[in-house]
């Protein structure tokens, strides 16, 4: 074939790709900006650890001798708190990530969408225990209770506890007039660890003239931000928290606890919880439930299990 006339072929393929126009990306660089701006608008709200304390916080409880502590027995000594004076949690070693996915509608197109998972981390909560007095519990053999002695001190003691906190969300951002905005939004739950923390079955909320029961399986689906649970600002809110028995109802107890930002509330003792709160900030607010197990708080020793579940819920006038 003559030269000149293959040049010519492979200008003829050449040009047409190098002239044709460009199909738009329908997101880029300017999208990912847009929904991490309105990420860090929503972070203060979002935060998975707005409901600790951060400060020392009372929760006084005279400790008495359970069925539970058969748990330990044949370990000849055990030494659980008397007296507690106070609960209290702060956090070491925070991090946030975030996993954004843009894609667009397939019905329609122009409509642009970022799935978002949102990744609170906590590698260090520590839980401060402050009481002044002791059991000490001995046992003679693996079935006999052999003394037990009170040990007063005349400073408060403390002892701390550390763990991980996790918050993990599903968010949803629709592009409207060059921007992003929130569009759906999920609680979380984290349990740890997972295989021996207390299990939520369900959290029943009511108001006079609403009422909501929001089961296991919805905990972490994201909703619609109108159509969150939707309750008026300075009415009590009544929560009720239904929780799995374990196997071992003698030994395993659970204490339940609730929260708002600002505000914790203990519920006692059981596996069925009740309790109400108040919110005054109008807008997406958060409800929390933490469970743990009794002996988590009343033995030193013993590592610190717990299920924490959080709850947006919209306050209104």
């Amino acid at each position: 074939m003559p030269k000149i006339l293959l040049t010519f072929i492979l200008l003829s393929l050449i040009i047409p790709l190098a002239c044709r126009k460009k199909e738009k990306v329908p997101f880029g660089q300017e999208d990912s900006l847009s929904v991490s701006n309105q990420i860090k608008v929503w972070r203060d709200t979002l935060k998975h650890y707005q409901f600790l304390e951060f400060s020392e916080t009372p929760l006084i409880l005279t400790g008495r001798l359970f069925p539970n502590d058969t748990i330990y027995q044949g370990k000849g000594e055990i030494r659980k708190i008397a007296h507690l004076l106070s609960f209290w949690r702060m956090t070491q070693d925070t991090f946030h990530l975030d996993s954004l996915l843009f894609f667009v509608d397939s019905l329609n197109p122009k409509d642009t969408f970022c799935s978002v998972i949102y990744n609170d981390f906590t590698r260090h909560t520590i839980a401060i225990f402050q009481y002044d007095s002791l059991w000490l519990i001995r046992f003679r053999d693996s079935v006999s209770l052999e003394t037990v002695i009170r040990i007063g001190y005349s400073l408060p003691q403390e002892r701390e506890k550390v763990y991980p906190l996790t918050g993990r969300r599903c968010l949803l951002f629709k592009k409207e007039n060059g921007d992003y905005k929130l569009q759906r939004l999920s609680g979380f739950t984290f349990s740890y660890p997972k295989d021996s923390a207390p299990g939520i079955k369900s959290v029943s909320l009511s108001q006079e003239g609403r009422s909501v029961t929001i089961s296991r399986d919805e905990f972490g689906k994201p909703i619609i931000l109108d159509s969150l649970p939707s309750f008026r600002s300075e009415e009590p809110i009544v929560v009720n928290v239904i929780c799995e028995e374990p196997s071992d109802t003698l030994n395993i107890k659970y204490f339940g606890f609730l929260y708002k930002k600002g505000e914790r509330q203990f519920l006692g003792e059981g596996y069925n919880f009740n309790g109400s709160l108040t919110f005054s900030r109008v807008g997406i607010s958060h409800l929390f439930i933490e469970i743990i197990p009794a002996k988590n708080i009343l033995y030193p020793d013993f590592t610190y299990y717990y299920t924490i579940l959080a709850l947006p819920l919209r306050i209104t006038h």
